[in-house]
């Protein structure tokens, strides 16, 4: 357990909230000790870890926040709520639980009950860092967040070698799936802005930019191989999250929460426009790019049929429409995609999936949590380049694995970026005692 540097022994034994730190830092130590295992298992430890964490932490933490009205958890609350609701009218029948503890099978199966619990677990965890850090963070923990990373980048590099082997599925059982490789290289991407970070406070000249410039190599060999697009492209977009850091030092975040909650906003239109622009360049885009495109014309289409309410949780895995259906986007793809479904269980886009299954009133209540979640966050200005380096890159991996990637009902994806905000808040605060 690690010692407290600031509250001297005495207090520490009378203040509860020392005893809550405690529990919060022994949870952190394991996760991050345990951040390349679990991603090769497309990260599913995360949301159950947090869970539990949460179940320590929430006491403490909701007594800290009564009293403070804060409009952007109202909003969030307010969104959890009305997808709660959506579920009524949804042609989906999965049922809230299966299982049982007593049988070892035991599972939470609705996504609004997921999802919500994950995004308030989330929640909770982040407080606990802003509350319990500056009493017991110790200066080590940045070298255990950034080797955590590297070591999910050396391990991708050790298998990057058997791509095919993966992607053909032999010796299933002894290698992990195709699938799981690509969440892990995604779950690399999110952690190495955090190594990045690490890199730039504590290394120095020549040793500092040999580090930097053979992960980012080595990020690149993995992303590139191993078919991470998406990760690629989030931290290319994160390195324009540091110009706009640059341009913009005191409310950079703020204007780019605002962009975020007006793409939301405007995804239907955006993707409408986006798909009929890319129409005319035909057969030079490559089939996973149709496939995407189509994924997503297909979703707008169901979201003009039920603007303002939506289909309801979870709708998107009940439309099995197929591309023998469409034989005009059939052309673009394999013969074998003949029966594959065009929408495959979600839109693969966040924001269009919430105006599919939440409508209008479910855009707007995410729309208005992001923009007023921008404005509690501190300007880039105010943050040492180590963290800043951090802040921009998740952002970017972040903005990017949202608007191109999962299902935005995916717990294990907020889970994980749940923890990686928590230990960026834990390098600014050990950034900030050493000033």
């Amino acid at each position: 357990m690690l010692a407290s540097i600031d509250v001297p022994a005495h207090q520490r034994a009378n203040d509860f909230w020392c005893w809550i730190g405690d529990l919060f830092f022994p949870f952190f130590i394991f996760i991050w000790c345990l951040w390349a295992p679990a991603a090769f298992t497309s990260g599913k430890l995360f949301a159950p870890a947090l869970f539990v964490t949460a179940l320590f932490l929430a006491p403490e933490a909701i007594k800290r926040l009564r009293g403070e009205l804060r409009n952007d958890i109202v909003l969030v609350v307010l969104f959890l709520a009305w997808l709660a609701v959506s579920a009524l009218w949804s042609p989906s029948d999965v049922s809230l639980l299966s299982g049982s503890l007593a049988g070892g099978d035991f599972s939470v199966d609705a996504p609004q009950i997921r999802f919500g619990i994950t995004i308030l677990a989330a929640g909770v965890l982040i407080s606990a860092a802003l509350f319990w850090v500056p009493a017991v963070a110790d200066p080590k923990l940045p070298f255990l967040f950034g080797g955590a990373a590297l070591f999910l980048l050396v391990g991708l590099l050790v298998v990057t070698p058997l791509r095919q082997t993966i992607i053909t599925n032999e010796g299933a059982g002894a290698l992990p799936s195709a699938q799981s490789i690509g969440r892990a290289v995604n779950l690399l991407a999110v952690s190495m802005p955090i190594a990045a970070g690490v890199m730039v406070t504590e290394l120095q000249g020549r040793a500092r930019h040999l580090a930097i410039a053979t992960s980012l190599a080595g990020f690149l060999v993995v992303a590139i191989r191993m078919d991470g697009a998406a990760a690629l492209i989030g931290l290319i977009v994160g390195a324009g999250v540091l110009v706009v850091f640059r341009l913009w030092p005191d409310r950079a975040l703020e204007r780019l929460f605002d962009a975020l909650a007006a793409a939301v906003i405007a995804t239907p239109i955006l993707v409408w426009v986006g798909t009929m622009a890319l129409s005319g360049i035909g057969s030079s885009l490559p089939v996973s790019a149709h496939q995407r495109l189509f994924i997503w014309e297909a979703t707008v289409q169901r979201v003009f049929t039920k603007p303002l309410f939506g289909h309801g949780a979870d709708a998107s895995t009940t439309w099995h429409r197929t591309f023998a259906e469409e034989p005009q986007w059939l052309a673009f793809m394999p013969e074998t995609f003949e029966f594959v479904r065009i929408i495959p269980g979600h839109p693969h886009n966040m924001a269009l999936q919430v105006w599919v299954e939440t409508g209008l009133v479910g855009a707007v209540l995410l729309a208005g949590a992001l923009a007023t979640l921008g404005r509690k966050l501190p300007g880039p200005g105010n943050l040492e380049s180590g963290v800043r380096v951090a802040v921009a890159g998740v952002f970017g991996v972040a903005v990017t694995l949202f608007f191109v990637s999962y299902s935005v009902w995916d717990e294990s994806f907020w889970a994980s970026l749940a923890i990686v905000s928590s230990a960026i808040i834990c390098l600014h605060t050990i950034s900030e005692r050493r000033v």
